[in-house]
């Protein structure tokens, strides 16, 4: 799976790239660009369209190293803030599997780790990463391993194991100031191939240089505004499952009532439940926990009046169920 998933990133990553890179320059190339009567061509546009191409590569520029920077520098900091300052919890290898694409160096493998969590309550985790020193046998079924937990949950990882060693590809920053001194390139072979002693009056809407960053910037936008308001969806229930598993308490809550929303995710059911439990204080809660069920388990959840949830004490509507707590 995790071989196809890779296959179709890097297709659609070459996909994309060459309509942002490749194809606005065959288009641009292969039409009569160079019989414009460049003498008809204003000055103060030539210096708007320059200003505006300026302008696209600044942002793409600045943008990128943003990301950059986010995915190297700032998640290595937030990593070793996390191994140094995270509380340490004590958990017991449960369950393990090996994954596949070992190598000599290293063996991927998922673990489950049973631990208690920082309000005193049982849980489960399981943690997929690639065991560098495999011989050495650290986490078999039995064996005793530590994990580090950011208790704010306002950073990414939060949680990690204890001897966890991350390395940042360094050869990206590389690829950056390369992308970098191309632009600047195209800027000097554009105006050596085109000029025609005009200046910059061979710029235009339609000129790579325009085209390139603005396509920079609007098909990765649809991309993100598509994953953030698809996707993040589920992404923030995973960020509030792990919240919930770390820093929630258990408790038995009565199942009142359990419904249909009405919204399918692959032909499966979404059903909200009706839920009502006692605080650590003793208050009487009500809650609502939305799940996409499979289609021959709807009548046996709809029958079950009682089940166990994990909810966050300073929220408690903010629940949901243990079951699928243990499940991330």
């Amino acid at each position: 799976m995790n071989g196809i998933l890779k296959g179709f990133s890097f297709f659609w990553t070459i996909f994309i790239g060459y309509f942002i890179f490749v194809h606005p320059a065959i288009i641009y190339y292969s039409t009569s660009y160079e019989n414009v009567d460049l003498s008809t061509v204003s000055p103060n546009t030539a210096l708007a369209m320059l200003a505006l191409s300026g302008i696209l590569w600044f942002i793409v520029g600045c943008l990128s190293l943003w990301i950059l920077l986010r995915y190297t520098y700032f998640a290595l900091r937030n990593i070793r803030i996390l191994l140094r300052d995270g509380v340490r919890l004590r958990s017991t290898v449960v369950g393990v599997t090996l994954l596949k694409g070992a190598s000599s160096k290293s063996v991927p493998k998922t673990i489950v780790l049973e631990l208690v969590n920082l309000e005193g309550e049982t849980i489960r985790h399981s943690m997929s990463f690639n065991d560098s020193k495999p011989e050495q046998q650290r986490y078999k079924v039995g064996s005793i391993c530590y994990l580090r937990v950011d208790p704010s949950f306002k950073k990414l990882p939060s949680v990690l194991l204890e001897e966890s060693f991350v390395k940042v590809n360094w050869v990206l920053p590389l690829v950056w100031l390369l992308f970098v001194a191309s632009a600047i390139y195209y800027f000097l072979f554009s105006y050596q191939l085109e000029s025609a002693g005009y200046g910059w009056r061979f710029l235009s809407f339609w000129h790579p240089l325009i085209i390139i960053p603005a396509c920079c910037l609007f098909f990765p936008g649809i991309i993100y505004g598509f994953k953030k308001f698809v996707f993040m969806k589920f992404m923030n229930m995973g960020r509030v499952m792990e919240f919930l598993k770390f820093k929630g308490k258990k408790t038995l809550a009565s199942i009142t009532r359990a419904e249909q929303t009405g919204t399918l995710i692959n032909d499966q059911p979404e059903i909200r439940f009706h839920v009502e439990f006692l605080d650590g204080a003793g208050r009487k809660v009500s809650a609502q926990i939305k799940k996409i069920v499979s289609l021959i388990d709807v009548a046996q959840v709809r029958s079950q009046k009682e089940a166990f949830v994990f909810y966050n004490p300073s929220n408690p509507q903010s629940v949901a169920f243990e079951q699928d707590i243990n499940k991330q």
